[in-house]
């Protein structure tokens, strides 16, 4: 192919063709079922209705107006990129299908990436704040001072007596002015691979080791997390309420990936290198929304 600024345009657009068939191809990433998934217009943004969970109630005189600006929590969105160099020659010599997988691989990285934030957030959240000022998971959280007071952390290991500890916390759950969540519609239970077969043992066995009826059997669905080993986070396991409107956590897009690519060939890094920068774009972040709808054990105690 003879590199002209025509024919690199074609280049470029095959490319963004494959790169959107890719992308796309990834429906519903596991992450949409923890975070809740928002649109940012700037640089941050301030999730102020957090703590104000819609809940009705007797009108009896005046209304009550629940104050929003009393839970002020922002995410700020950050960049990401992943750029790669197309070899001139390879242009040139129309070998441009070496570079398919490559290119289907970013788009599918591209989908999956928020997850990485996702899974960042559920580790650290024995100690970073969330909009009530203390830990995500931790005892004795509050909406406000005077709300009903929840706690959502564990210290012990995955077992079947944990589990149910757990999922009792989470169903038990009483909202900022005390009337019942109503939790549990559709758990998921996040694990590293180590407590794979514990976690599918405790959710889907028909009998348990002793002989009698396994009253866990679907109460909840497993998700399996990889990135939990590569945090540092093997023993830690959560249990997230996936069947609401509103989620634990927040994604929050302000860019979706785009590529772009140079197509000029006399543009310097061309010249100098003998290659064309194809690069994707981002920006985006993660961040705490409501502990209300987790419960989180680090695993630092015994089973």
């Amino acid at each position: 192919m003879e590199i002209t600024t025509q024919s690199l345009a074609s280049v470029k657009r095959g490319l963004q063709k494959l790169f959107d068939k890719s992308y796309q191809g990834i429906a519903d990433p596991w992450w949409k079922l923890l975070a809740l998934l928002t649109t940012s217009t700037g640089a941050d943004e301030e999730y102020h209705w957090l703590g104000a969970i819609p809940g009705l109630r007797e009108l009896v005189g005046e209304i009550t107006v629940k104050n929003l600006l009393r839970h002020g929590y922002t995410i700020k969105n950050k960049e990401w990129e992943d750029t790669i160099g197309i070899k001139r020659k390879d242009i040139e010599r129309d070998a441009l299908g070496v570079y398919d997988p490559l290119i289907a691989a970013m788009a599918e990285q591209a989908a999956y990436q928020p997850g990485e934030l996702v899974a960042q957030l559920l580790v650290n959240g024995f100690t970073d704040t969330d909009y009530t000022g203390s830990a995500f998971f931790a005892s004795g959280k509050k909406a406000h001072a005077k709300a009903t007071a929840f706690s959502n952390v564990g210290t012990k290991k995955l077992s079947q007596a944990n589990y149910r500890i757990g999922r009792s916390n989470l169903v038990g759950r009483l909202n900022a002015e005390g009337k019942a969540m109503r939790l549990g519609v559709n758990l998921q239970l996040v694990v590293s691979p180590t407590y794979e077969a514990t976690a599918k043992e405790i959710t889907t066995a028909e009998r348990l080791a002793n002989g009698g009826t396994n009253i866990d059997r679907g109460t909840a669905t497993v998700m399996v997390l990889p990135e939990l080993l590569a945090l540092g986070a093997e023993h830690a396991w959560f249990l997230i309420e996936a069947g609401k409107s509103m989620k634990p956590l927040i994604v929050q897009t302000e860019k979706l990936p785009t590529t772009a690519m140079v197509t000029n060939p006399d543009d310097s890094h061309v010249v100098k290198n003998q290659e064309f920068i194809y690069q994707v774009y981002a920006r985006h972040n993660a961040g705490y929304g409501l502990p209300e709808f987790a419960y989180g054990n680090d695993g630092s105690a015994a089973a």
